[in-house]
C-alpha cells in the first residue's frame, strides 16, 4: 500500500467510522453505533477517500462493500484499532490497579 500525502489528517475518528461501516455494512447502522448522523459519516467517508483518491466503497442495494482498496486499508486500520484499544486497557489496567 502506497502512503498517501496527507497522512497528518487521518484521525481516529475517521479510521472508527470506516472500520464500523465496514462492520455495519452500511452508514445508517454505522451511525447508530457511534452516536452520530448518517450525514457526519458520508463526511467522514469522503474524506477519507479524497485523503486516499480513490473509491473505498462501492455502493449496492445491500449497502455498502469495500472496494478492493478499502479491503486493504481496512486490514490496516483494523490492526491499528486493536493496538490502540489493547494499549489503553493497559494503561488503565495499570492505573486501576496502583489506586489504594
Amino acid at each position: 500500500m502506497r502512503p498517501i500525502k496527507n497522512a497528518k489528517k487521518i484521525d481516529y475518528n475517521l479510521i472508527k467510522v470506516f472500520d464500523t461501516v465496514i462492520t455495519e455494512g452500511n452508514a445508517t447502522r454505522a451511525a447508530r453505533k457511534l452516536d452520530v448522523t448518517p450525514a457526519a459519516i458520508s463526511q467522514a467517508l469522503l474524506r477519507l477517500q479524497n485523503l486516499y483518491g480513490e473509491e473505498l466503497f462501492i455502493r449496492t442495494r445491500k449497502g455498502l462493500v469495500p472496494s478492493s482498496k478499502g479491503k486493504s486499508l481496512h486490514q490496516v486500520f483494523r490492526q491499528a484499532i486493536e493496538s490502540i484499544e489493547s494499549t489503553l486497557c493497559d494503561k488503565t489496567d495499570a492505573q486501576e490497579s496502583n489506586e489504594p
